[in-house]
């Protein structure tokens, strides 16, 4: 890959570190950091416990956190990491397919606002970086198809996988779609790379390869069987209808900065297959073959997710996306256009980080470390847990933290109970939870901590109705504390503690 300055990476690293310390999306991010946690604790994946995500994200976390601990600035500094390097290979690309004046402008537009929909460390941002590894070998393979660039693709197809399926998938649908629009030699080589990557990644695990069926390809064709978001047309009213409430006069940069945040929601959810689809037509009308060839990978990328069309998952196609709209913005021949992007682009980082301090003011203290709440009562209920940690369970001391509260192990330095990271009443096989209810009578697991999911979440990315799920959940509630009783509970968050014997 071609050498890009250094203080591209610098600036985009530290440009996201305002994403620190905010206690967003808390238990999705803990699920990637508790499988590295069990991994540094000399558990692995399939033998110890069970994901329905193929490893590679939790190998590379674990192997980061070994050196800087588990803290806020950790988790979230090699977010950070991840978005400088994509930022890295947006260049890149961005070299070989923007007119001369344009190219700096993706790699701009993507370090300040490239994750904003889902801030977190998150197994799909590992994806999106070898998605887009992947995409740079496949141009260099459009531009000269010769054997060493056709194994890096494959390579970086194989590593994807590794990493989560679907970035795997994104990666074969890319190779099969270039291949059949472009016809360029040396398909062969591409697949014997992602053989050979395949084979060193997945070897340390090969005596676990039954577990590695049941997790990532059964279980994971049913989980994407029930989980079904589609396209919704009403997002673009949801995102701007707050700024006719807000108090304008009274702080207008706060205003400005939810306004911004309202316009990145339409920009990238609203616009997007327009722009998908005119970057595309523009491109092949106009014969630019490298920009083409992106917009297709981009087609192909949205294939692995047209069952869950939310504005995260448009959101990790980020880097991609950026490159194909500002290719088409670029058209625009206004000679203050691209300046008026910069300009857009910078203020708009500024007041979203002004708007991210004033909403995240209520301190939530962890083991880990202080994060900062947008909600008083969520930041009250965590206080209370934290309390229950401190006084009752000591570092490293076993509980079940159920349903999905994962993030409970990762910040209080607690191990998780049984195999199984999290469960979904209803959406999961009920056997799952009997098999969790077995392993803490034999683990002698005495405290469980209750913090229920929100019914409406989980019926918008199951195919679960509402009161199906609130059937379910009184059901496996009654299951999973059967042995326990209750301690204390308060507003959501209840703790329970196990029975005593006899």
């Amino acid at each position: 890959m071609p050498f890009v300055p250094l203080w591209q990476f610098v600036v985009a690293f530290f440009c996201n570190l305002i994403y620190v310390g905010l206690y967003y999306q808390m238990d999705d991010e803990a699920y990637c950091v508790l499988a590295a946690a069990r991994i540094l604790e000399g558990e692995l994946p399939y033998r110890d416990f069970l994901t329905h995500i193929t490893p590679g994200s939790y190998f590379i976390t674990a192997a980061f956190l070994s050196v800087t601990g588990f803290n806020p600035l950790a988790v979230r500094g090699l977010l950070a990491l991840l978005v400088a390097s994509i930022g890295t290979i947006v260049q890149a690309l961005a070299d070989k397919s923007m007119p001369a004046s344009w190219r700096y402008l993706p790699w701009l537009v993507w370090s300040t606002s490239g994750v904003y929909t889902h801030h977190i460390l998150n197994y799909h941002w590992f994806g999106t970086l070898a998605i887009m590894a992947g995409v740079y070998w496949a141009v260099a393979w459009l531009e000269r198809p010769t054997r060493r660039r056709g194994l890096a693709f494959g390579a970086c197809g194989g590593l994807a996988m590794w990493i989560i399926q679907s970035a795997g998938l994104a990666l074969a649908l890319v190779a099969v779609v270039l291949w059949l629009r472009f016809r360029p030699k040396g398909l062969g080589w591409v697949g014997v790379g992602a053989l050979l990557s395949s084979l060193v990644l997945w070897l340390p695990l090969l005596p676990w390869w039954a577990g590695v069926w049941q997790d990532n390809v059964l279980a994971m064709g049913r989980h994407l069987a029930s989980a079904r978001s589609s396209f919704d047309p009403g997002m673009g009213w949801r995102a701007t209808r707050p700024l006719l409430e807000l108090a304008w006069l009274q702080d207008p940069l706060f205003s400005l900065g939810v306004a911004t945040r309202a316009w990145l929601a339409w920009e990238r959810y609203i616009f997007y297959y327009p722009v998908l689809l005119m970057g595309l037509w523009l491109a092949e009308r106009r014969r630019h073959r490298i920009a083409a060839a992106l917009a297709w990978s981009l087609v192909a990328w949205d294939l692995t997710f047209l069952s869950r069309q939310t504005l995260p998952y448009l959101g990790y196609t980020s880097p991609l996306y950026l490159l194909v709209l500002l290719r088409l913005l670029s058209g625009w021949r206004w000679f203050r256009w691209q300046q008026a992007v910069i300009a857009a682009t910078l203020v708009t980082y500024l007041l979203r980080g002004y708007e991210l301090r004033q909403r995240y003011i209520y301190p939530i203290p962890t083991r880990t470390g202080l994060y900062w709440g947008v909600d008083p009562l969520e930041a009250a209920a965590m206080q209370l847990v934290h309390q229950w940690v401190s006084t009752k369970m000591p570092p490293g001391t076993r509980v079940l933290a159920y349903p999905y509260f994962t993030s409970l192990y990762t910040t209080e330095y607690l191990r998780n109970g049984c195999r199984e990271p999290l469960f979904v009443e209803g959406a999961f096989g009920l056997e799952r939870l009997q098999a969790c209810v077995r392993e803490l009578r034999d683990r002698d697991v005495q405290h469980l901590v209750v913090m229920p999911l929100v019914p409406e979440a989980v019926g918008q990315v199951s195919a679960i109705s509402v009161p199906d799920y609130l059937q379910a959940r009184k059901q496996w509630l009654q299951i999973v504390t059967q042995d326990y009783q209750l301690v204390e509970k308060r507003g959501f968050v209840s703790l329970y503690r196990r029975r005593p014997k006899g």
